[in-house]
């Protein structure tokens, strides 16, 4: 298994790393890349959250020590010059983008700002194959399609899973050691926050249920 660990120590001070979520929605995508954040300040490196929509029950689940960017704009073109902007400007070392609409606005935006020394991390969390199954919009269907004709540009691309990865494999066979597989972070000390809490539910108190 890899580790976003073995390049944190590469990462000066004063370098910024970017994550690019569309909003604050309560679903694994979110909850993961706000755990790396969380993972990333403890180890001292500066980062920001970017979001297409400042929204969604996590908004109160962003550490006190991240500064969030918010887009304000849920339309693809507006969100793509946006980002850009915020590229162009704060220049950061690296872009952690998370979910397929971040995805797809980042990999352009790369390939737009084609001089920008930003690593670009793209995070898949879902298999797409499987996904475009059930796929009912033209945009969907021709996701593999994209995928080849973008991932290129790329620093890394991850799988949370390697049934995932090797999901990606198949639609991108080319990306060789660009491809890594890092499971979600999900060990946290809110974790064992949750696990000391009294559980009340009775077949935890009775003894009559084998649990």
């Amino acid at each position: 298994m890899q580790s976003y660990e073995m390049n944190t120590e590469r990462i000066a001070n004063e370098e910024l790393v970017a994550f690019f979520i569309p909003s604050l929605a309560g679903g694994g995508g979110e909850k993961f890349t706000l755990n790396l954040i969380r993972g990333f300040i403890s180890r001292d490196i500066r980062v920001e959250l970017i979001v297409n929509s400042f929204s969604g029950p996590f908004v109160n689940a962003i550490p006190k020590d991240c500064k969030v960017v918010d887009l304000k704009s849920n339309h693809f073109f507006i969100s793509l010059f946006r980002l850009l902007k915020y590229i162009v400007r704060q220049k950061p070392y690296a872009l952690v983008s998370s979910l397929n609409h971040a995805n797809t606005i980042s990999l352009i935006a790369k390939i737009v700002a084609f001089w920008s020394r930003t690593k670009l991390i793209i995070v898949t969390h879902i298999n797409s194959s499987y996904a475009i199954k059930g796929a009912r919009s033209l945009k969907s269907k021709l996701m593999p399609v994209f995928m080849f004709l973008t991932y290129w540009v790329a620093d890394y691309v991850v799988g949370v899973s390697q049934g995932v990865t090797d999901d990606i494999k198949k639609s991108v066979p080319y990306l060789g050691s660009k491809l890594r597989t890092i499971y979600n972070p999900v060990i946290s000390p809110e974790l064992f926050e949750k696990a000391r809490e009294p559980v009340d539910h009775p077949w935890f108190i009775s003894k009559e249920h084998p649990v």
